[in-house]
């Protein structure tokens, strides 16, 4: 089935990560924005469409590009499903480096710093190998994690204890893999991914009547009737830059808001004296 991609990535929206040391993750449904959509190349043939139809499908392309190519943007995440309120603000680059906040909606809030491979962040000219990323926990999201782990048996109450000890005031480092860097690395790479979702599968979006949001007049496109219930906000004036996304499914409502477009913005590594690095394997903290 297909979904036009300012609905699809609310089939399944942005949801915490399962362990207490996992920032919010983009779930899989999203990842498939990524690929060409074969229904929505079939249906966006030479046909003469509607006004509205021709203008939305033209500008969420447009938009896309805008996104795609930024040099840097600011993305915010606001995510609902009953009393949990998943919510993460991140500043990405061109690069693939990104850094912000992320708040799982139980008590973690973290500040991450993730640095893609192959980048140079360190002014040496030079690519700097693996992807890395890092996590450093207020106070109160380390005595969340801490009270989770006790809930659990005494065994992970005191692999933790040691986690939380050494945790505070430093940035975490996360492990490679699935556990740990790649869970980051799919929401920092979110922003691309959203841009090649809307230069591929725009077939069937509308324009609606301009309208004016904070002083600034947008451009409302929604998606095709029986997509579900979703709309892309972007600027009717000059470069149509995606502003905002905002829709639901299935109990969920989802909000993203990008701002502050090619402004200036740098991730760099965290001072290697303020980061703590924990094994993996044989139950550590990472396998929880």
């Amino acid at each position: 089935m297909r979904h036009p991609v300012i609905t699809g990535i609310f089939v399944v929206a942005l949801a915490a990560g399962g362990a207490a040391f996992r920032p919010v993750e983009p779930a899989a449904g999203m990842r498939a924005l990524a690929e060409p959509s074969a229904a929505a190349s079939a249906t966006d043939t030479a046909e003469e469409k509607p006004a509205d139809q021709e203008r939305g499908e033209r500008l969420l392309k447009q938009a896309g590009v805008w996104l795609r190519d930024a040099y840097s943007v600011q993305m915010a995440v606001d995510v609902r499903r009953g009393a949990k309120h998943v919510q993460a603000e991140l500043g990405l680059d061109h690069h693939g480096n990104c850094s912000g906040t992320v708040d799982d909606g139980d008590g973690v809030v973290a500040r991450v710093v993730y640095l893609k491979g192959g980048a140079d962040t360190d002014g040496d000219g030079e690519g700097d190998g693996a992807d890395e990323a890092y996590l450093k926990y207020t106070d109160a999201a380390l005595s969340v994690i801490q009270d989770r782990a006790r809930s659990q048996g005494p065994e992970l109450s005191a692999v933790m204890r040691v986690f939380v000890q050494q945790a505070r005031g430093k940035y975490v480092k996360a492990p490679q893999g699935p556990q740990g860097v790649q869970i980051i690395g799919r929401q920092c790479g979110f922003g691309r991914m959203l841009a090649t979702g809307m230069t591929r599968q725009a077939a069937g979006t509308r324009a609606l009547p301009d309208v004016r949001r904070d002083g600034e007049l947008l451009v409302p496109l929604v998606s095709p009737q029986d997509s579900g219930d979703s709309t892309a906000y972007v600027v009717a004036d000059g470069d149509p830059y995606l502003r905002s996304i905002n829709g639901g499914a299935d109990g969920m409502r989802v909000a993203l808001t990008f701002t502050d477009y090619n402004k200036p913005f740098s991730v760099t590594r965290p001072d290697p004296a303020q980061v703590v690095e924990f094994p993996t394997g044989g139950g550590a903290v990472f396998d929880a």
